[in-house]
C-alpha cells in the first residue's frame, strides 16, 4: 500500500482471514505516487510526469535496490499489464479517458481511448485479456481487450483509489478510506469480503 507520505507498507495477506497485519516492512519511495505498477517482481511508482521508479523486493527490504525507467506518467492512474507486459498510464479527463501503453524500455506502443473518466489506477489481468480501473465517481470496472466495452462495475462510495488482481479475486481500496480492502470476485465484480488493514499510516492512499 502506498500513500501521499512517499512511504510504501507491506502486508500479509492471508485470505481465510478478515484482518490483513502490517508485517513491519516499509520503505521511502522517491516521488509522491500518483502512477503504481506491480510487474510480478518490481514496484514502480511514479509522479504525474517525469521518469518512473522501479523497485525490487527483496524478502529483506534492507537490500532494496531501484532504478529508473524511461516511462512518462500521463497524471493519476497507471499501471502493468502482465499478459501484454506493457505499462499503462491513462490521462487524467472528464470523459473517455485515453491510455497510453509503453514497453519496459519505454517505447510508446500507442493507445486507446476506455469510455471511462477520473481513472485513478488501471490493472492488467494475468490471464485474460482485459484491464480494470479504479475510477473515481463511477467505482471499480472491468473492461474487454483494449477496448472501452465494460464487462462489469462495482460501486461502494466514493473516491475509488486504487485495484488489483492477484489472478482469483479483484481487490480495491478507496482513496480516503485508509482500512477497507474490498474483494470482488473476478468474473462479476460481486462484492465478495471485506477485508481490514490493521492499522494504516500516512495520508492518502494510492495503488493496490
Amino acid at each position: 500500500r502506498a500513500s501521499t507520505d512517499r512511504w510504501v507498507y507491506r502486508y500479509t495477506v492471508d485470505l481465510t482471514k478478515s484482518s490483513l497485519p502490517h508485517d513491519g516492512g516499509k520503505f521511502q519511495i522517491d516521488v509522491t505516487p500518483y502512477f503504481n505498477a506491480w510487474t510480478g517482481s518490481q514496484l514502480c511508482y511514479g509522479f504525474v510526469s517525469g521518469s518512473i521508479w522501479c523497485y525490487g523486493l527483496p524478502g529483506d527490504l534492507s537490500a532494496l535496490y531501484s532504478g529508473t525507467r524511461n516511462i512518462s506518467p500521463q497524471s493519476h492512474g497507471g499501471g502493468y499489464h502482465p499478459l501484454h507486459k506493457e505499462y499503462w498510464s491513462p490521462g487524467w479527463t472528464s470523459g473517455n479517458t485515453h491510455i497510453y501503453r509503453y514497453n519496459d524500455a519505454g517505447g510508446y506502443l500507442g493507445g486507446f481511448y476506455t469510455g471511462g473518466r477520473y481513472i485513478r489506477q488501471v490493472a492488467g489481468d494475468p490471464t485474460e485479456d482485459n484491464y480494470y480501473t479504479a475510477e473515481q465517481y463511477e467505482g471499480w470496472r472491468k473492461r474487454k481487450g483494449k477496448t472501452s466495452q465494460l464487462l462489469w462495475s462495482t460501486y461502494v462510495g466514493t473516491y475509488p483509489g486504487s485495484i488489483a488482481t492477484d489472478g482469483n479475486f479483484v481487490y480495491g481500496q478507496r482513496y480516503n478510506d485508509h482500512q477497507t480492502v474490498y474483494k470482488m470476485a473476478r468474473d462479476t465484480g460481486k462484492k465478495a469480503a471485506t477485508l481490514k488493514l490493521d492499522k494504516w499510516y500516512g495520508n492518502d492512499s494510492y495503488g493496490g
